[in-house]
């Protein structure tokens, strides 16, 4: 076993307890879960279990009602959107939504305005060749896969510590996907941590070291993803999740 105090064992990431209502109704019920440095973790659930209540909460689009989130030590609970980003938590939204009048580059520049001097770690256009090829087209008029590519290089010029990323693979092709998530790999591989969260376990699984299950707001499940794709009954639930509706929470 890892010594639990080496730096690629440290949670960059830490959510202890986290509640999240809508109104007086919770949608997140307590959830425990960590991402470490260095890592892609995944959290899984079918439609309505959570997942993008989560991720909203963590990037203060929602409100969060009780509960700890530290990123590297620190509590950000609470604080606004703009000061997470500042600190260092991306989010790539659900259904991407670029803007879509402004061309490719003025999208990324624009989301790379607030960062100040802090520099980019990558070549964004380095790792999405397809976006170097359209950069002065307007970005509503890029397939659902260059959108994708696109919402994903935006949130990494604001230099993340940790990049959430929100069904990454809704709406696309299967070998748009494999070229989503392969990128997803490669960013990961210069050592930036991602939260990924997903239906479709087939994709998310095979690049991720740790895995949670959310059902109906709370944690059922924890372990490696290894772990969970050795485990023929455990693999053939999560690979079920990909076929459920993917319209909501």
């Amino acid at each position: 076993m890892a010594d639990a105090s080496s730096a690629e064992d440290r949670a960059v990431l830490e959510v202890s307890s986290l509640v999240v209502k809508y109104r007086s109704v919770p949608a997140v019920k307590g959830v425990d879960f960590k991402v470490n440095r260095g890592a892609i973790t995944t959290l899984l659930g079918a439609n309505g279990a959570g997942k993008t209540t989560t991720l909203n909460a963590l990037a203060g689009i929602l409100r969060i009602s009780s509960g700890e989130v530290l990123l590297d030590g620190e509590p950000v609970a609470g604080l606004p959107t703009h000061e997470l980003v500042r600190r260092g938590i991306a989010l790539v939204p659900e259904g991407r939504r670029v803007v879509a009048p402004l061309s490719v580059w003025e999208n990324l520049q624009l989301s790379g305005y607030g960062r100040g001097s802090k520099p980019v770690d990558f070549d964004v256009l380095d790792l999405f060749p397809r976006l170097a090829e359209r950069r002065r087209q307007l970005a509503g008029l890029l397939s659902g896969g260059e959108q994708q590519m696109l919402a994903i290089a935006r949130a990494l010029m604001t230099s993340p510590r940790v990049l959430l990323l929100d069904e990454p693979s809704m709406g696309l092709a299967p070998a748009v996907i494999d070229t989503v998530f392969e990128a997803i790999w490669r960013i990961n591989q210069t050592g930036l941590a991602v939260l990924l969260v997903e239906q479709n376990a087939a994709a998310s699984l095979p690049i991720a070291k740790d895995a949670y299950v959310l059902q109906q707001g709370e944690m059922v499940m924890h372990g490696t993803a290894e772990e969970m794709l050795a485990d023929p009954k455990i693999a053939d639930t999560l690979l079920g999740i990909e076929q459920d509706d993917r319209s909501g929470v």
